[in-house]
């Protein structure tokens, strides 16, 4: 067994629930001191106000990413890095030729996978804005260039100059029940296949809950194509959402209808008034599934938002740093 969190609505409840995990299993209760408490690598801290109701939930990686940095020993520049990877930056294997033997590659390999492993781990957990430079860069596991550690060790040297990022969720009278969704694609962005990066992510309470980065499955013929995929992703990961929250008992019902926010006008129009043609044969599936979810069964709005309010853009390309400083802002709080 591994560690798990129990949450219930009441001290009885959670007293019922391990007594009855005692009577099969050896179990090992750790209570939260002052409201904080680690948990898989992470800091989790609960504040409550004067009459014990929960006002706030912060979760950081601070003590995981100055652990791994030691273990694996990766040089700390002096200098702040103020983005994952390089701006505008791609890698093509087929210009970029590996100098080394079969025994340096093996060791190369091993190493790449190692730092590969917590860094995804760290953008799993508590950083989506990490999630599309780490996920770009696990591609090339098998494939250690000298370019890519360099941009390996940047994403980590981040994750160092950025530690006290934290995600916070706090209560609040604004839509707390509502799920928001960011959906973005980067056409055709992939050198060699020229497959379209999607990227979205889910706000509830303020904070991230859920986000990813993906190429598409199909070669895109156009930027609309890119952002209906990239729409399909999303609203594939709403419906699933909702429904863990349904099963945890946390939110039963939401205050409103989940809203979908895009920034391809085009994308919206062709979801809102199924203006497509027999030329879209080819994504054609995919479409109905967005007009069916949309019109049919009503299961979200959709909107627009400007391009540089789109919090899913650093989730599909290496973007500047005064987008990734925006952008950071809005979905982690650094303290």
């Amino acid at each position: 067994m591994d560690d798990f969190i129990i949450t219930a609505k009441s001290n009885s409840i959670l007293s019922f629930v391990l007594d009855k995990l005692k009577t099969e299993y050896i179990v090992k209760n750790i209570n939260p001191t002052n409201g904080s408490q680690k948990f898989l690598g992470m800091d989790l801290t609960v504040k409550k106000n004067k009459v014990n109701r929960v006002i706030q939930i912060s979760l950081s990686q601070k003590n995981y990413i100055e652990d791994f940095m030691k273990y694996l020993k990766i040089p700390i520049p002096k200098r702040r890095v103020e983005t994952p990877l390089t701006p505008n930056f791609y890698f093509d294997t087929d210009q970029e030729h590996l100098e080394l033997n079969k025994q340096e590659i093996k060791e190369a390999i091993t190493k790449y996978r190692s730092v590969t492993g917590v860094l995804l781990y760290l953008s799993t957990m508590t950083r989506p804005d990490i999630t599309y430079a780490i996920n770009y860069l696990a591609r090339f596991a098998e494939y250690p260039h000298q370019k890519l550690f360099k941009q390996l060790y940047r994403i980590a040297n981040y994750c160092y100059f950025t530690r006290n990022c934290e995600i916070i969720y706090r209560k609040s009278n604004i839509d707390p029940k509502r799920l928001i969704c960011y959906t973005d694609s980067d056409y055709a962005q992939d050198i060699i296949t020229r497959k379209s990066m999607n990227g979205f992510i889910t706000i509830l309470n303020g904070g991230p809950v859920n986000w990813g980065a993906k190429y598409t499955s199909l070669v895109c013929k156009s930027s609309t194509e890119a952002e209906l995929q990239a729409l399909v992703l999303g609203t594939n990961e709403i419906v699933w959402f909702k429904e863990l929250m349904k099963f945890i008992g946390n939110v039963n019902n939401l205050t409103y209808k989940p809203i979908v926010y895009v920034d391809n006008q085009s994308a919206i129009d062709t979801v809102t008034f199924a203006n497509y043609s027999s030329k879209s044969k080819h994504y054609m599936v995919r479409l109905k599934i967005l007009i069916e979810r949309f019109k049919t069964l009503k299961w979200f709005d959709i909107s627009q938002v400007k391009s540089e309010e789109q919090l899913a853009d650093i989730l599909t390309k290496p973007v500047n740093i005064k987008v990734m400083n925006h952008i950071r802002g809005k979905i982690l709080k650094e303290i």
